[in-house]
């Protein structure tokens, strides 16, 4: 994943950004229609490609270096996802469901449903400060549970250890000897046993250290200076030129590296062949198992991506430092004229009153308004403009009491016009969503595809294009692919910088030309011959407070209190807890194939909402969880996951807690039971989440918590004790920008009241029951994760006949039936289908598949809790209205 390769991403995301704001245009060009129909298709059309944008831009924005265009690509980032959440909610308003069905246009587009899967985002886990985080790492176990380790002395540890390295010698040499036991049966000539050998003599070798003394003194040859011989001289020898020496240089360089290219050849192809060796003899001892893709690939680009991403921390700070840099220099080498420019543009301005016909200066602005920046901004009068005013101030003072007094009320009619104007544009609004409304409950509906110039500036595609507009006009001149090394763009930093120093200079150069304005005042003054008065500083006003009503001021438990101290009283009750590490990714499932036709039908409300699939399931809590992010996007403050038990609630929950690195506060009716004093508990866990961030508040059977009626058996810990503060002090607050979010669960439903559930749980998602596809998916993934497992074992039959029956029992039954002992067996005896189906039989209760008609239960549940299945369930009724039997004596009898 190299620089050329972000920058050919980069091009392609351009282009999809284009494609989608004109085709966003064309859609504003539609007539407003009627048919709900169209304008699903409509809308569904250009949802597949936002969801491909995001991912790209996501992509982009994880492995751009370069600051600045990091900047811009986040914006549109933002933007897109906003638009993405947006076009999910008005296909779920048009469909009245959770679950976004497209079909259709992945068909036109030619694309899969994994083309338009959202991709886990590049911010997901979230990080927290170092300190916070070694406090949530370093978790004890709550204070009952403490157990004191068994005191081992030195000693007894190193006799352990003894023993245990003497018990391996003993087993490695027994097995060394088997096995040349059994190469000497099998083949005696090539494995010969040797008799070891015994030199009568002992082998001596001889050290001598330059500096040791010698025992015995030895005589050693003296050489005189006649020794050496005179240089023999051939008289046929030439020397080379330098050119030739050069090139026999060159030519044992080029052997020597030829050498070396050959040596590492030939290293790594025996290498590779030892491998090869290696991976056929595991396949033959059934060791490894030979399905298993090669994710070597794989792994490199995803070690290529985060060897990249390492790097942003360097180029943030080297950016940082050139900010540092250049503004120092501006500082020490600018200054001194900017400040000069600054005085002369003022001192132009008192010319410019002077020299008019005003004869005068206008008041010179304060601090906190803004100072003499806004003569620049051109928030200021001009000389005309002055002394229009000047001659209206007279005027108003040669007026008689009773013109002021019309003049006002004229200026009290006015306000009120255009007061009564604003009303009136609020109760036509009002009105027509009243009207709106009235067509919804008659079973009509109008879609209107343009939007009113208000409600159009606040939209997210405004924002989109704005953004794509800013990047358009900043980068035009900017060859971004003439900068491999990704290198900061050093005039834009020069010119922000000089904008920033100026900023910084004004103020201080206001300071020396008020008094200067005030010297031209004094000598205006003495030279009209009046008294000089100095100019009255105006008063700031302060902003009034809005009224409303007055909130209890919650308790702050920090005062008396550390975070250390509080977080450590949550673990003791246990309501911090540690949670298993998994992914979204793994909540494997098929989709609901149907959906595309049952489409047109359930639009005309002439079939019932169809169960969706758990890959449907999966994309609309990606969807729902973006929020949980950097980026300003909207979020659910609930969740409900409501569903048969072992259908894979729980780890859902836990999932979303890993992606986001969220602090799991479990508030079940079990846990908050031993609680006393809950609103003393209620600001703890509401505080401590806003400091743990991402937090998130789990509650486990929440039918528990809406109880209708409270069973005797669970009186006495009053489960709905949690109930009166749930909405009003812990959903309620949560702010959009606050990273918390409340899950719940339930397989019991229909015990709790639904319009209290639905006030708390913004979303309701129901997880369905397990059908062939999604059976036979997880029998797959499971049984072939297993060493020595048949590829072609028939698994059909099998999920055929486990319809119905839970995803985690199915993974349970994997675990326990094929453990390591059974796979130990299979050359023996084969795995068959039956021990597997012998499974369920043979659990006490024994595990039945659920049947359709128990899950109808669920279903029905499911469209009175929901609000917008609860909506489509009242349109279909007003669609197709049922038949009033007709009891009278005249009716006829069919």
């Amino acid at each position: 994943m190299s620089f050329n390769f972000y920058s050919k991403l980069w091009v392609i995301a351009k282009r999809d950004l284009s494609n989608v704001i004109q085709q966003e245009h064309e859609i504003e060009l539609l007539q407003p229609t009627q048919d709900r129909l169209f304008a699903h298709r409509v809308f569904a059309s250009i949802l597949p490609r936002y969801i491909v944008l995001c991912n790209n831009l996501s992509d982009i924005y994880d492995q751009t270096l370069q600051v600045q265009k990091r900047q811009i690509v986040g914006k549109l980032l933002q933007a897109a996802t906003l638009r993405l959440q947006e076009l999910y909610k008005q296909l779920s308003d048009l469909e009245m469901s959770e679950i976004v069905y497209v079909d259709r246009t992945l068909i036109e587009n030619k694309l899969t449903p994994q083309d338009i899967t959202i991709l886990k985002p590049f911010y997901f886990p979230l990080q927290r400060p170092t300190e916070l985080q070694n406090l949530i790492d370093d978790v004890k176990p709550p204070l009952e549970k403490e157990e004191e380790p068994k005191e081992l002395t030195a000693r007894r540890i190193h006799q352990i250890l003894v023993d245990a390295v003497n018990l391996i010698k003993i087993h490695e040499k027994a097995r060394q000897a088997r096995i040349l036991k059994g190469n000497i049966e099998r083949d005696p000539l090539n494995y010969k046993p040797t008799m070891r050998i015994i030199h009568e003599e002992c082998k001596y070798e001889f050290y001598h250290k330059p500096d040791t003394v010698m025992l015995f003194p030895i005589k050693r040859t003296t050489y005189e200076s006649n020794f050496y011989q005179d240089l023999i001289s051939f008289s046929n020898f030439q020397e080379m030129s330098p050119d030739e020496v050069e090139k026999i240089q060159k030519f044992e360089v080029m052997n020597s590296a030829a050498l070396k290219i050959q040596e590492a050849w030939k290293i790594f192809k025996q290498r590779k062949q030892e491998k090869a060796e290696k991976l056929k003899k595991l396949q033959i001892y059934n060791m490894i198992d030979s399905r298993k893709t090669d994710f070597s690939i794989e792994n490199k680009i995803s070690d290529q991506r985060e060897r990249r991403k390492a790097k942003k921390s360097a180029f943030d700070q080297a950016f940082l430092q050139a900010v540092e840099d250049e503004k120092a220099r501006i500082l020490k080498v600018k200054s001194p004229w900017i400040m000069e420019d600054i005085s002369d543009h003022i001192r132009e301005w008192f010319r410019q009153f002077y020299y008019s016909n005003v004869k005068n200066f206008d008041r010179y602005p304060e601090e906190f308004e803004g100072g003499t920046i806004l003569v620049i901004r051109g928030d200021t009068m001009d000389p005309e403009e002055y002394e229009t005013k000047q001659a209206e101030i007279a005027a108003n003072k040669l007026k008689t009491p009773e013109q002021k007094k019309k003049e006002k009320e004229q200026r009290k009619a006015e306000k009120e016009k255009a007061r009564l104007a604003i009303k009136q544009e609020k109760l036509r609004k009002k009105q027509e969503a009243a009207k709106l409304k009235e067509l919804e409950k008659q079973g009509k509906f109008k879609m209107d595809f343009r939007k009113e110039a208000e409600e159009k500036l606040k939209a997210p595609i405004t924002f989109l294009e704005k953004s794509y507009e800013e990047y358009e006009k900043e980068w035009y001149f900017i060859n971004e692919e003439a900068n491999p090394k990704e290198d900061p763009i050093m005039e834009w930093i020069t010119i922000d910088k000089f904008s920033e120093v100026h900023q910084e200079l004004r103020p201080i150069v206001d300071e020396f030309m008020r008094i200067e304005y005030e010297l031209l005042r004094q000598a205006l003054a003495k030279d009209n011959k009046k008294k000089y008065k100095p100019q009255k500083p105006k008063k700031q006003r302060k902003k009034k407070a809005k009224k409303g009503k007055k909130k209890k001021a919650q308790v702050d438990l920090l005062q008396e209190n550390t975070v250390e101290e509080l977080y450590q009283e949550l673990l003791d009750l246990k309501i911090i807890e540690k949670y298993e590490k998994c992914s979204l990714d793994a909540f494997i499932g098929d989709m609901n194939y149907k959906a595309y036709e049952q489409r047109a039908q359930i639009l005309n409300f002439i079939k019932s909402d169809p169960i969706h699939g758990l890959q449907e399931l999966k994309n609309t809590i990606r969807t729902s969880i973006l929020g949980m992010g950097p980026l300003d996007v909207s979020k659910p403050r609930s969740i409900c996951f409501v569903g048969p038990p072992q259908s894979g609630k729980k780890f859902l929950v836990h999932a979303i807690c890993s992606e986001i690195n969220a602090v799991l506060f479990d508030l079940s009716p079990h846990k908050v039971a031993e609680v006393s004093d809950m609103p003393r508990f209620v600001n703890l866990i509401t505080q401590m989440a806003r400091i743990l961030q991402p937090t998130v508040f789990f509650i486990n059977d929440t039918h528990k918590t809406f109880y209708k009626k409270v069973p005797k058996e669970e009186q006495e810990q009053d489960p709905r004790k949690l109930s009166k503060f749930l909405f009003k002090n812990i959903v309620k607050p949560i702010k959009k920008e606050e990273k918390i979010m409340l899950l719940g669960t339930t397989n019991e439903p229909w015990k709790c009241s639904p319009a209290k559930l639905r006030k708390c749980f913004e979303k309701i998602l129901l997880i369905p029951r397990t059908d062939y596809g999604n059976s036979f998916i997880t029998w797959r993934h499971e049984l072939l994760q297993k060493l020595g497992v048949p590829r072609d074992i028939c698994i059909s039959p099998l999920a055929k006949v486990t319809q119905g029956i839970a995803t985690g029992q199915i993974m349970k039954c994997v675990e326990d039936c094929i453990g390591i002992r059974r796979r130990m067996k299979f050359s023996r005896e084969i795995l068959t289908l039956d021990e597997l189906l012998e499974y369920f039989l043979s659990q006490n209760p024994a595990i039945i598949p659920m049947s359709q008609q128990i899950f109808e239960k669920y279903v029905k549940w499911y469209r009175k809790a929901n609000k917008l299945a609860k909506k489509r369930q009242q349109q279909v009724l007003i669609a197709h209205p049922p038949e009033v039997k007709d009891t009278k004596k005249g009716a006829k009898r069919k």
